[in-house]
């Protein structure tokens, strides 16, 4: 077996544990966070596959997984409510709260 091989069989074996791993600690159903971290694993196991394979080169997969990192944090720590420059959540971000022509405090 060469090393390349060797590497290749290593990848697959880690990929296939944590895939598993993963699946096994999913709730029930594909939520946009469940999705979210399948799409940026299988995005990770295609660029581990592409360096160890020499088809991508150290600096495209460093770019690689630092947009997977970047997207993960804001995928991680994103709110679901709005805050505004005060602090405070907004709660009326509603389309139907904010048609554009009425306003009903105008007094008309």
């Amino acid at each position: 077996m060469t090393d390349t091989n060797a590497a290749l069989l290593a990848v697959v074996l880690v990929f296939a544990a944590t895939l598993y791993i993963i699946w096994q600690k999913m709730k029930v159903g594909f939520g946009p966070f469940n999705t979210s971290v399948i799409l940026l694993y299988l995005v990770l196991f295609i660029t581990a596959i592409a360096f160890v394979l020499d088809r991508v080169e150290w600096p495209s997969a460093s770019g690689l997984l630092l947009a997977i990192a970047g997207f993960a944090g804001g995928l991680f720590s994103t709110s679901t409510k709005p805050v505004e420059a005060s602090g405070q959540t907004n709660q009326n971000t509603s389309p139907q709260t904010q048609s554009l022509g009425s306003n009903p405090d105008s007094g008309r």
